[in-house]
């Protein structure tokens, strides 16, 4: 499908505000594994075959996210990852979701900080961010 409107020609000043709330994620409080880990899931929960930007592959190489990526799935369930991150993902679902409630927050807030939730966050609503575009802009 062609693109509606090529985001890097129309969209400068747009993109500059979106890169300087991306540049300030690099530097979170959320460590860049766990920022992957997050994105492989929302990319599955929408459905984004793919990976919404995501070098999977590189995620993978770079990372040590492969061997549970099968299990990401039923994370819940799963014995492979931590406590942080089935928090971060539990947080992430839910605020992709629009459904964060006091049950979910009292649960994360055990684990993670005032200021890791705030940047989990803005990472999860700049994810969304980028995928709305993309997806209204037919921009790949």
């Amino acid at each position: 499908m062609e693109n509606r409107i090529n985001l890097n020609e129309k969209g400068g000043t747009a993109l500059q505000v979106l890169s300087v709330l991306g540049s300030y994620l690099k530097r979170s409080l959320i460590e860049k594994e766990l920022q992957h880990l997050v994105h492989l899931r929302l990319s599955q929960i929408e459905g984004d075959t793919d990976g919404h930007g995501i070098e999977i592959d590189g995620v993978i190489e770079a990372t040590q996210i492969g061997p549970f990526l099968c299990a990401l799935n039923v994370w819940e369930e799963a014995e492979c990852f931590t406590p942080r991150e089935k928090a971060a993902l539990r947080w992430s679902e839910a605020v992709m979701g629009k459904k964060v409630d006091d049950g979910v927050y009292e649960a994360v807030r055990t684990i993670l900080t005032d200021e890791e939730l705030i940047d989990l966050t803005l990472l999860v609503t700049n994810w969304n961010t980028w995928s709305m575009v993309h997806t209204a802009l037919n921009d790949q």
